[in-house]
């Protein structure tokens, strides 16, 4: 799914949750696409969490940076664990 689709549906899903009309004016997204659309825009935002925004590093780059940070984690941990 494309991110501008994701901001559509969701938008759309807003607009029907938000509207107050009795019958709602406007039209309910499928419910499998909405659960798509959150699944996918958080899978984004957990990589913006990370700093590693889909398409501002080469696979490489997110590998070493996820491999740098996981080794900071690490040493982080030992180090923990040599003070007590």
């Amino acid at each position: 799914m494309e991110l501008e689709r994701v901001i559509e549906i969701l938008e759309k899903h807003q607009d029907w949750r938000r509207d107050q009309n009795v019958p709602p004016k406007t039209e309910m997204q499928s419910p499998i696409e909405i659960g798509t659309a959150i699944d996918y825009a958080l899978s984004e935002l957990k990589k913006l969490r990370l700093g590693v925004v889909s398409n501002s590093l080469s696979l490489t780059e997110r590998e070493d940076y996820l491999k740098g940070w996981e080794d900071g984690i690490k040493y982080a941990n030992n180090t923990k664990n040599n003070d007590c």
